[in-house]
């Protein structure tokens, strides 16, 4: 590891020989200097490791920006990866926490909040590189973890906006497609439910009260059977969805020969999980037919769209 621009502060013990460390370079205050430390191939800038046998923690190394005095801004962290060669790729920059027998460890990116009486929070920009040429412009993937090996669920991929307050509306989720070129297509959204887990089947014999198949936690649809007789669904379980407020779930009869009947806030099914139809009478799906659910968190009912 080599240090640029520095000088020992008085105090601090530098002298001939002596070798500066970290927090030497940082208060020497020599800003004139352009203060630097450079890393040569196999160093490292670490928090203290415990010591081997004592069960400890290790110490949390952190790279801070300088604080502002009176109405001054606060210093910034940058990070840069290297530039390259003629042809060659820039240096890139990787985030990684390390894996562990408990849990693996947290990356955590937060920005400051606003303190004042009238300012903004900070915002988080996640933005690829444009391309040249005949080269596609870089991606942007948000992957939670999966579990292949226990019976642990996948993780989850959560996109909030901000709350309101009492005078102001919840801010949106926006995506948007690219622009396209003169000659080019705009860009498309496209929402891909999983390869397996969200269409089930489901073949009834008999009349179900709080229908809850294998399944259906995960469900956008439900493909139904109910084979030569009309078969009664008098509500859907809603504990299914605890995760989903306001979900969605189409019922599609894939039968032949009769119909599929939803019941009117019927009492064999609990409250929470019961239809509020149509003129509040039972609603038929016929063979070949779907209709699509939604749940109404207010009044805790089932009700068709459309």
């Amino acid at each position: 590891m080599s240090f640029g621009a520095w000088s020992p502060p008085q105090g601090s013990g530098g002298g001939g020989g002596s070798t500066p460390t970290l927090a030497d370079v940082l208060a020497s205050g020599n800003t004139s200097g352009g203060n630097h430390i450079v890393l040569a191939a196999g160093d490292e800038v670490q928090g203290q490791s415990a010591a081997a046998g004592s069960n400890a923690s290790g110490s949390d190394a952190t790279l801070r920006g300088g604080a502002g005095d009176g109405t001054g801004d606060g210093g910034f962290v940058l990070l840069y990866g290297g530039s390259p060669g003629a042809s060659g790729t820039g240096g890139g920059i990787d985030l990684l926490a390390a894996d562990g027998a408990a849990s693996g460890g947290d990356v955590t990116i937060i920005c400051g909040s606003g303190t004042g009486t009238n300012a903004s929070g900070g915002s988080v920009d996640i933005r690829a590189g444009a391309g040249t040429g005949t080269q596609a412009g870089g991606g942007v993937s948000l992957a939670a973890g999966a579990n292949a090996s226990g019976t642990g669920s996948p993780g989850n991929v959560t996109i909030a906006a901000g709350n309101g307050n009492a005078t102001q509306a919840g801010g949106y989720v926006q995506l948007t497609a690219g622009d396209s070129a003169t000659a080019g297509m705009a860009g498309t959204i496209r929402l891909n439910s999983g390869v397996s887990g969200r269409v089930i089947s489901d073949t009834l014999t008999a009349d179900v009260d709080d229908y809850s198949p294998a399944g259906i936690d995960r469900a956008t649809m439900v493909r139904i059977d109910g084979g030569a007789s009309v078969r009664t669904i008098t509500g859907i379980a809603r504990v299914a969805y605890t995760e989903l407020a306001d979900a969605r779930l189409l019922i599609a009869n894939v039968g032949t020969f009769k119909g599929l009947k939803l019941t009117h806030e019927d009492a064999s099914s609990v409250a929470e999980n019961r239809f509020a139809l149509p003129d509040g009478l039972p609603y038929t799906i016929n063979p070949g037919a779907t209709v699509e659910l939604r749940y109404d968190s207010v009044s805790q009912r089932w009700r068709v769209l459309g």
